[in-house]
């Protein structure tokens, strides 16, 4: 079977796994000076698209208060921590989540950002580690229904990917998939029954996401892979034409195209 990590670059953006930042819904304005209250703004802001070197700016005033509450200075390094990482500063990034780790050592949301920057600079079997500590730890509490444990349990699919440890990822794509039908979790997914060929389950679920209008390049990728991989070469290739089409722009779709008329 022609390996699908072979034929296109796994591209996972570092923003498509972070749960919004619970910063002054949790802690209450009475509680934050002004420098923090702004830095908690600029960061949410980032969600959008905000501006990481004012983030950044913000957010150290706020910390050189030397603040006594711990849960806020946390909330702050954690705050400057994800701004250094959308930078590519990830040293810094690490630097500030750890701080906000010792401070505050049952934040979730830290540690899912502090094991994706694992990843980010190749530590794969280090963050597979971190992963699954947090759900261990904390996979009873709530379940998938919470938004963080489902980030856990979805980076944990993605970093068993990059350690080609698909028999293990599947389990947590699925449950991520259980939690939350989105492009990522679908992909993933898909990805995964692909590489154990098991792609009949694998059209399956890409046709049922395109039904319901969950579509992207990536997924007109796979789901043409897909195709092929049951033997039906030609559905798959006319799959491929609908995604250029549709993103012109896709190189990855082309060289998908390209192989497939090999395959």
């Amino acid at each position: 079977m022609l390996r699908w990590f072979a034929l296109v670059q796994l591209i996972v953006l570092t923003g498509s796994f972070m749960a919004p930042l619970p910063v002054l819904a949790q802690l209450g304005p009475q509680q934050t000076s002004e420098a923090a209250r702004i830095c908690f703004a600029k960061a949410n802001e980032l969600r959008n698209g905000g501006p990481v070197s004012e983030t950044i700016v913000a957010c150290t005033a706020a910390i050189s208060e030397r603040l006594e509450d711990t849960d806020v200075l946390a909330e702050l390094l954690l705050a400057r921590g994800i701004a250094y990482t959308r930078q590519g500063a990830l040293d810094d990034a690490l630097a500030d989540l750890d701080e906000s780790l010792r401070l505050r050592p049952n934040s979730i949301h830290s540690a899912n950002i502090r094991a994706w920057i694992s990843r980010e600079v190749g530590d794969y079997e280090a963050a597979e580690k971190a992963y699954s500590r947090i759900l261990e730890n904390n996979g009873t509490n709530g379940g998938v229904e919470d938004r963080l444990i489902w980030q856990a349990y979805l980076s944990r699919c993605v970093v068993r990917q990059d350690l080609e440890r698909f028999r293990l990822s599947v389990s947590d794509c699925e449950t991520a998939l259980k939690g939350s039908r989105t492009e990522d979790t679908v992909f993933f997914t898909a990805r995964a029954y692909t590489e154990l060929d098991r792609c009949v389950e694998a059209v399956s679920l890409l046709e049922t996401a395109f039904s319901h209008t969950l579509i992207s390049a990536r997924l007109y990728r796979i789901l043409g892979y897909a195709h092929a991989c049951t033997g039906e070469r030609e559905k798959g290739l006319a799959v491929i034409d609908e995604g250029i089409a549709r993103y012109p722009e896709d190189q990855d779709l082309r060289i998908m195209r390209r192989r497939l008329a090999w395959f």
